[in-house]
């Protein structure tokens, strides 16, 4: 028996966008439809590059009682400089000792572009610039003239 036909399988992030260092939970629910409880099955996550694991493991094996859910979550935080877009987490069911996959699923956050370095280092030249002409005028027309 191979158990694809019994068994769902959601993976869900926290949110729908996340930024740069933002930490992120990715919740995966497995569903046993059967009527009888599964053997050993073992529930794997696959991050992408980008996701940096906090959470203890990417890795359980459960055995599901009949017409009952399992959940599984895997925390992550979110590369200052992520690779992949949009973040996905893939979660794949295989039966213990199996490699063969018998239902994945996968779940995604979109990265939400943060400002540009340009917009930055512009804001920083103008404020320099501020600063000059203000150092220029003071020079040119001392405070004290105006008593």
């Amino acid at each position: 028996m191979t158990y694809s036909d019994e068994l769902s399988i959601a993976v869900e992030a926290g949110r729908a966008t996340v930024r740069p260092g933002d930490r992120l939970t990715y919740t995966t629910t497995v569903r046993n439809l059967g009527a009888d409880a599964t053997p050993a099955l073992d529930v794997s996550h696959t991050l992408a590059p980008g996701l940096v694991l906090v959470s203890d493991g990417l890795h359980w094996t459960s055995r599901i009682p009949a017409k009952a859910d399992a959940r599984f979550t895997v925390t992550v935080d979110v590369a200052r400089e992520p690779g992949a877009r949009p973040l996905t987490v893939t979660a794949c069911v295989t039966r213990a000792g199996d490699g063969t996959p018998l239902v994945c699923a996968s779940g995604s956050a979109a990265v939400q572009a943060g400002a540009p370095f340009w917009w930055g280092a512009a804001g920083v030249l103008v404020v320099l610039v501020v600063v000059a002409l203000l150092v220029v005028l003071r020079m040119r027309y001392p405070f004290d003239r105006f008593r």
